[in-house]
């Protein structure tokens, strides 16, 4: 998928985080607005799980 953010539909490329189901990006200013606040550095590490607002509601239990 092209890098564009989910929520905003910047294309900026920098700082952005990679859905782990679709693939989608986003921003983490963006994310923290809508649903996960988590600061800056906590979204830079490499182990950090990101599952958009689309495919958390497509999962069924």
């Amino acid at each position: 998928m092209k890098e564009v953010c989910l929520f905003c539909f910047s294309n900026r490329k920098k700082g952005l985080v990679m859905c782990n189901l679709c693939r989608r990006w986003a921003h983490p200013q963006c994310i923290g607005r809508i649903s996960e606040p988590r600061n800056i550095q906590e979204w830079a590490k490499s182990n950090v799980i990101y599952t958009c607002i689309l495919c958390q509601k497509s999962i069924r239990y």
